[in-house]
């Protein structure tokens, strides 16, 4: 029996794996003839791709072919490698063009502009080309080659030549919007995105709601009166896209929309280039692997006209400036370049956008990446569906961003780690929370809240500085009997030695009162993030991540329990540094305890940063205390 066990299992595995193989044929079979197709698409519109891209769909990648067998060769840098002319650039512009749907969506958005929960840009685009994507098996859609390579969630599309585009774009739920509650429950519980992804969704349904009925009326009242209103006004419902097509295109407009590239400064969507995947810092290897493989490279984009020199595919920019081609033995449907100068005769769309390589490329097979940003690992898994093990600048900061309520009806702060000048004011923040007197001496650290999305601020430490540095000035001027005048025009009556020694009574009872508010602020702090960490603790992955039988996750799972691990340690990090400030301030406060907790599993990197960020805190507000 055990052998026959084993045997039925070795050919399930045999036939598991070679069914696998075959899906991953299939897949990138279907991947080259959807590349293909938006190849010749961007082509017939004026625009260029090179001849070396090709696109792996099993391993979603964009890469350069540089063999001899495909004609190609090494690459220099600033080589054109796309030009995606404004005919193929979806946008506010395409949307203007299109009478039968589009035109009619600005006037209902912008009437509801102040109640909708995303950009109202985003949502005139997204509903565009939701309703594109909609109507491609009745009629051809001149963005349809565009629409085939963007990710679908689960209602799978034929595209005009018979390609299932769900199949050869991963027919699954990438983003957590997308996933149940349960799963959501399962995979996020604890981490700062679980709330703020039920308030997406949310979000997302109730907007969708909101226009749709706003569309419909405006449907209705400008529709002629007909016996017929519920056939006509079904017919009308019909043309709106569903909500889950439109929730699908929403995180595709907000995950691959880039700002003002497009004519007239509006964000665009652009083909190709929005398939290339993340990557962070400047030394990026693109030389081949040990297996020949290549490595990886950057490449720059911006936006262009055609009055522009364009240099040729080879970089030399001896080649003639190219110019947009008018197709006119080509219907419209499929080449709008003569619709988009004719609609703007007076000035009009004029150029788009092109991708060059950022460096010299010679290994083949070489990834083809950009950087998104210093993005949180919450918003990389939020907007894109994935996450980053390590994600640290060079100069040690973490771009996660913990965003934590450590009181109820309290605004959230957020947290992050690296060096003091990124910790200092979110540690002073979260103090704030749980010590009104302290938000009264440090009013100043707010002054850097106008930057608040920026995630790599100073948290307020300099203006903290600089604040102490003017308190130091005016203490030197009365120090200079700057004040005398005024004492003796006021105060007639000078001090004698009896009430200067009641002055530094009453200033020694204030210093004491303040630091016992900072010891009972940080002992309610250190609290606070225990019981954060306990809630990421309770998550069913981190649980079930050391199981030893468990030998295999989701890339999903996986990602989550990335986030998770990143979040603990970020917010330990925070109640290490409450730690050890509680415990040198109440080494010389009599009948404190100090904070007593478990083990911490830190960084050498974390550990500086820590003994940093605690030297800075007592430095500043107690400075005769021993760091």
């Amino acid at each position: 029996n055990t052998s026959s066990k084993m045997m039925t299992s070795i050919m399930l595995s045999g036939t598991k794996q070679a069914n696998e193989e075959d899906d991953d044929d299939s897949a990138n079979s279907c991947a080259c003839r959807v590349w293909s197709n938006a190849v010749k698409w961007i082509n017939s519109n004026g625009g260029l791709v090179h001849s070396s891209l090709r696109y792996n769909e099993s391993q979603r990648q964009v890469y350069l072919d540089t063999s001899p067998s495909s004609c190609g060769g090494a690459i220099d840098a600033g080589t054109t490698l796309l030009r995606i002319p404004d005919a193929c650039l979806p946008s506010l512009h395409s949307v203007e063009r299109d009478e039968e749907f589009g035109q009619s969506l600005f006037g209902v958005v912008h009437s509801l502009e102040a109640s909708l929960y995303h950009d109202a840009q985003d949502v005139v685009v997204a509903l565009f080309l939701a309703r594109q994507q909609q109507q491609q098996q009745q009629s051809p859609s001149f963005y349809e080659p565009y629409i085939a390579t963007l990710p679908v969630s689960s209602n799978t599309s034929l595209t005009n030549d018979g390609v299932n585009s769900s199949v050869c774009n991963n027919n699954i739920k990438l983003l957590p919007r997308q996933w149940d509650s349960e799963t959501l429950k399962r995979r996020l519980y604890g981490t700062s995105l679980y709330k703020r992804i039920i308030n997406e969704q949310n979000g997302i349904k109730c907007e969708y709601e909101l226009i749709k009925t706003a569309w419909m009326r405006q449907q209705k009242e400008q529709s002629s009166p007909t016996t017929k209103d519920d056939q006509k006004q079904t017919s009308q419902s019909s043309l709106f896209p569903t909500c889950e097509q439109y929730d699908n295109m929403m995180s595709l407009v907000t995950s691959r929309g880039f700002d003002g590239l497009g004519y007239d400064g509006v964000d665009v969507m652009i083909p190709l280039l929005d398939l290339l995947n993340h990557v962070r810092g400047q030394g990026v290897d693109n030389t081949a692997n040990g297996d020949g493989s290549g490595g990886v490279a950057h490449v720059r984009y911006e936006r262009y006209h055609e009055e522009d020199n364009e240099t040729d595919e080879d970089g030399s920019g001896d080649g003639e400036p190219t110019t947009k081609r008018i197709k006119t033995d080509i219907d419209d449907s499929t080449t709008a370049t003569k619709n988009i100068r004719s609609n703007n005769s007076g000035g009009g769309e004029s150029g788009g956008v092109k991708v060059t390589a950022g460096q010299s490329i010679v290994a083949n097979g070489t990834k083809l990446q950009m950087s998104y940003g210093a993005k949180s690992n919450s918003t990389l898994l939020g907007r894109y569906g994935f996450c980053i093990a390590d994600n640290v600048e060079p100069d040690g900061s973490c771009n996660d961003v913990v965003e934590i309520e450590l009181k109820e009806e309290a605004p959230p702060v957020k947290l992050q780690r690296g060096p003091k000048s990124y910790t200092y004011g979110p540690f002073i923040k979260a103090l704030k929370v749980f010590n009104k007197h302290l938000q009264d001496e440090s009013v100043n650290d707010d002054a850097n809240d106008r930057g608040e999305e920026d995630d790599n601020d100073d948290g307020g430490l300099q203006a903290f500085l600089d604040d102490c540095e003017e308190d130091d000035y005016e203490d030197d001027d009365d120090e200079e009997g700057g004040d005398d005048l005024d004492d003796m025009m006021y105060n007639p009556t000078s001090f004698g030695d009896d009430e200067q020694l009641l002055d530094k009574a009453l200033l020694s009872s204030t210093k004491a009162e303040g630091k016992m508010n900072d010891l009972r602020a940080l002992e309610s702090l250190h609290s606070s993030l225990k019981q954060a960490i306990d809630r990421c603790k309770e998550n069913s992955l981190i649980r079930s991540s050391g199981d030893k039988e468990r030998s295999y996750t989701t890339a999903e799972d996986h990602y989550c329990i990335i986030l998770i691990k990143s979040e603990m340690q970020t917010i330990s990090f925070y109640k290490r540094a409450a730690e050890m400030v509680h415990s040198k301030l109440s080494k010389s406060s009599p009948g404190v305890a100090s904070l007593v907790d478990g083990k911490f599993e830190m960084t050498a990197m974390d550990l500086e940063h820590i003994n940093d960020l605690v030297g800075a805190f007592l430095t500043i507000r107690y400075p005769g205390v021993s760091i």
